[in-house]
């Protein structure tokens, strides 16, 4: 005998918005923004859990899945594409920081060496040396 299959519930009145659920969540069932409400998607939810622990005000619970919703097994391979999808954003997400870092990067290298120019010239007043 299986156990009832489960999908997160969010208790609005104790969501604080802190987004800590988005990044965890491998099929991005639950929508939101930072300071603002969270809300899953019971279609795209794996029951999977990995929710449940990032919470900080513990307002996530795993509740029996609604009978209108299908059964996990006729939904594995939409699940599937969207853990794909999830992964593909997550990538491009992930190289767009490392480009910022290194945009940032040479930035703090100009910097340091227009800091090292001004101290050639005079190590107080920034003036030519004489």
């Amino acid at each position: 005998m299986s156990a009832t299959p489960k999908v997160a519930f969010i208790v609005e009145a104790d969501c604080i918005g802190c987004a800590r659920c988005l990044p965890v969540c491998p099929t991005d069932a639950i929508v939101g923004a930072p300071h603002f409400l969270h809300t899953v998607i019971a279609d795209d939810c794996t029951g999977c859990k990995r929710c449940l622990p990032v919470c900080p005000t513990d307002c996530i619970r795993l509740v029996p899945r609604p009978a209108n919703v299908p059964a996990p097994t006729e939904m594995a391979a939409r699940w599937r594409r969207l853990y794909r999808a999830h992964r593909a954003r997550l990538a491009r997400a992930s190289a767009a920081d490392s480009h910022a870092l290194t945009a940032q990067a040479q930035s703090f290298d100009i910097a340091a060496a227009v800091a090292r120019a001004r101290t050639r010239r005079h190590p107080t007043t920034g003036t030519p040396r004489t």
